[in-house]
């Protein structure tokens, strides 16, 4: 039996979390990267990558922008019921972390005016 002292304890806690954020970061890109590849010859095959990346667990800004690209794919797929359900994540997303979002409340970034417009829709 071995008794771990707290630092070395602290150490080994913290390099498996690095290891599951790695992982869930390595299938998020390996996904988008595929999707980016099929985008023009599949565009169902596309958007389905885009739905998968978004379930990742990334940091809130990451799973953000995820969430702003597939919502911008299922629209131009005029697939607006999966669109929404991207843009309520993604206002509930924007809700809890209010202090870190001055980009996406800003005039460039036309996603969260989409949201609102298509909630307003159902």
């Amino acid at each position: 039996m071995v008794i771990a002292k707290p630092a070395a304890l602290l150490l080994s806690t913290h390099h498996i979390v690095c290891c599951h954020e790695c992982r869930e970061y390595n299938i998020a890109l390996r996904t988008e990267m595929k999707r980016r590849e099929i985008a023009t010859s599949d565009p169902q095959r596309a958007a389905e990558l885009a739905a998968y990346f978004t379930h990742a667990k990334l940091e809130p800004y990451h799973t953000a922008l995820a969430l702003g690209s597939a919502m911008r794919i299922f629209a131009k797929l005029k697939n607006y019921n999966s669109c929404a359900t991207f843009c309520r994540r993604l206002l509930e997303l924007n809700s809890t972390q209010k202090a870190s979002w001055a980009y996406f409340k800003s005039a460039d970034y036309q996603p969260l005016k989409w949201c609102i417009c298509l909630l307003n829709l159902f």
